[in-house]
């Protein structure tokens, strides 16, 4: 038994994944379509040697297109087992984005660029980090618990990195701390160096003691703000709509695609603006036409659940516009509004080549008939079952192999089928073009072209075209092949 979402995940064939195929063949076919990477036979013996314990085993598959797919085996009483597969791509993504941003934390904090020390009530050194003493090139033992901060003035005043008096810092501290009050100071060392220092008392007559080197702040100030230039500019001239909302449904940003899109001005987004009123005032330019209320339900609805919402909207001017939302750790959510119109657009004209095509191969007067790199067939025509006495359905994913024996059974063919199949294979490998003429028992004349064809895995793949003429009215045979050899 299998769903159809399995046939979807690995992009299997129905005609050989269904009831009654055996676990073999289905290895070999996704080994056939690039979705297994190792042999399938040694798959299988790991599978039944991990089987065999009784214990369920779990094994994560890669695809082609880079999704991740877990698979669970549970062994079942009598020997079976039972096989889910689960797209864990968006999982192991976001798994990806958080151990990032773990590592940018941890970055951070083991590079803060604050001193800072800890007092207690009689202003004794209780702890300070290692950018404390960096700032003011201080030992540990310069700086040991226990110590007054008179003393770690008067070390620093000693060292020449305190320009002013002790007591011009220590004074009006005491006096602010006496009164649990912050006080704040600005100095500048001798080195030129500009240190912003914050104090903050605690509850129990304690106080924190941050330190801060101006200078460096100043470049990160200036980084950050050629940052938000970058994300502005970024923003602003992305080819998708953007959106980001918090919590409660209120807007953080958007961008100005946003706006041209959504008909608005800056000045309609007043502070606060709920996607509710956002809607409302997009429905009063005539630029949405659903209900805001009921879309924004259902949105959050399906965000709580920690799933992304994607809906295809007509936007103004009948453009298709597609809307993705995807939900953030902390309640927020990004919103992306993207205009497909012209994607669209290719797809149906991509879907009416195709039935066009198809119609063509369908009801041409030709039979036609093409192999992959391994001699199995992956398209023919009816007029080529015809032509071969033989079913459609005989013909699906059938070999040329087995084409040729039943073909020798039914005296249309006195070689060896395997032999004959490896010869044309290795034709095809070689880019050679074959013509030539066929006599059937029953007196018509086959006009066979086999032609070697380039496809994206850059092997050689046959389409052979058989034409059917009577005796008398059939072209002349290429001098350069054998007038009676056998047809595919």
């Amino acid at each position: 038994m299998l769903n159809r979402r399995f046939l979807e995940m690995y992009k299997l064939s129905p005609q050989v994944v269904r009831p009654g195929c055996t676990f073999m063949e289905l290895l070999r076919h996704r080994r056939e379509v690039g979705l297994l990477e190792t042999d399938p036979e040694r798959f299988n013996a790991d599978l039944m040697r991990h089987l065999a314990t009784g214990r369920s085993t779990h094994l994560i598959h890669q695809t082609r297109d880079n999704r991740f797919i877990l698979a669970h085996n549970q062994p079942m009483p009598g020997g079976g087992w039972v096989t889910t597969h689960e797209d864990i791509t968006e999982q192991r993504n976001a798994e990806e984005e958080i151990r990032e941003q773990q590592l940018k934390f941890d970055a951070a904090l083991q590079n803060m660029s604050q001193g800072l020390c800890m007092y207690d009530g009689e202003g004794r050194v209780i702890i300070c980090n290692q950018r404390y003493r960096q700032i003011y090139a201080l030992s540990e033992q310069d700086v040991r618990p226990g110590r007054t901060l008179w003393e770690l003035l008067q070390t620093r005043k000693d060292r020449g990195l305190l320009k002013e008096p002790p007591e011009r810092y220590s004074v009006p501290l005491k006096a602010a701390l006496a009164e649990r009050k912050s006080i704040d100071f600005v100095t500048e060392l001798t080195d030129g160096r500009v240190i912003a220092i914050a104090n903050r008392p605690m509850p129990d007559g304690r106080w924190v003691s941050t330190h801060d080197d101006i200078t460096v702040q100043q470049n990160s100030e200036k980084a950050l703000r050629d940052q938000k230039m970058q994300l502005d500019a970024a923003l602003n001239n992305m080819s998708q709509d953007l959106c980001m909302f918090d919590g409660d449904a209120r807007l953080i940003l958007c961008n100005h695609r946003y706006l041209q899109m959504s008909g608005l001005s800056v000045s309609d987004l007043q502070p606060d603006i709920t996607l509710v009123e956002l809607l409302e005032k997009r429905r009063a330019k005539g630029t949405w036409s659903s209900d805001p209320k009921k879309y924004t339900e259902e949105l959050r609805a399906t965000l709580a659940k920690g799933e992304t919402f994607t809906i295809t909207v007509e936007g103004p001017g009948g453009r298709t516009i597609s809307i993705y939302n995807r939900p953030l750790p902390d309640g927020q959510w990004v919103s992306c509004h993207e205009d497909i119109t012209e994607r669209c657009k290719a797809e149906q004209q991509t879907h009416e080549q195709k039935r066009r095509l198809d119609a063509a191969i369908q009801n041409m007067s030709q039979g036609l008939c093409m192999f992959d790199p391994h001699g199995r067939i992956v398209l023919s025509n009816p007029r080529y079952a015809e032509m071969m006495n033989v079913s459609p359905d005989f013909l699906a994913n059938c070999t040329l192999a087995a084409l040729m024996a039943h073909r020798k059974a039914a005296g249309e063919f006195s070689g060896d089928p395997a032999e004959f199949a490896a010869s044309v294979r290795q034709k095809m490998r070689e880019g050679k073009v074959e013509i030539k003429n066929v006599e059937r028992s029953d007196g018509r004349v086959h006009q066979v072209v086999v032609q070697p064809m380039r496809c994206s895995t850059r092997k050689a793949v046959s389409c052979c075209s058989t034409r059917s003429t009577p005796r008398s009215s059939a072209p002349p045979p290429n001098p350069y092949t054998a007038s009676r050899s056998p047809s595919c």
